[in-house]
């Protein structure tokens, strides 16, 4: 909310056709203006939904649409030595090869994982096997870390 989506959306539009309001001196935070749905078309084809509370929109299963955004990524890793590399730490990844030799932005990486882990949380709300597999991850890290403080508990 007042985070200037109104704005940005008349910057695409190209004029003023969304309502926007001013930033508080205080906090320098805006405040929310938009108070009905508008679809407008933008310019240069699409259209633009402005929609009061609309915080933000995922897409699911966005697997493929990820291959091809980062597909230099994805080429890259064909060439990693596990074919389960994550791209962090593995000896042998051509990832981290290719950013160590100022190939690939480390930044664009950090980009390709965060879409994945986004990835991973929007089909896990849809898909049953998935949800659990994430809640039975999460239980297991909780009881790891419940025992580690145990244990440093016991330390004299």
């Amino acid at each position: 909310m007042g985070a200037g989506k109104s704005t940005l959306g008349n910057t695409l539009l190209g004029e003023e056709l969304l309502a926007t309001g001013t930033v508080r001196e205080q906090d320098g935070k805006g405040r929310h203006i938009t108070v009905r749905r508008e679809l407008l078309p933008l310019p240069g084809g699409g259209g633009l939904i402005d929609t009061p509370g609309l915080r933000g929109i995922s897409l699911p299963d966005a697997a493929d649409g990820l291959e091809q955004v980062f597909a230099e990524i994805e080429e890259l890793a064909a060439y990693c030595r596990f074919g389960d590399c994550s791209h962090d730490t593995e000896p042998g990844c051509a990832v981290q090869a290719a950013i160590e030799a100022g190939e690939l932005p480390e930044r664009r990486l950090r980009s390709y994982h965060k879409l994945q882990r986004e990835n991973a949380w929007a089909a896990s709300r849809t898909d049953a096997r998935l949800r659990e597999e994430h809640v039975n991850r999460q239980k297991a890290i909780t009881s790891h870390l419940r025992a580690t403080y145990r244990f440093r508990d016991q330390q004299p």
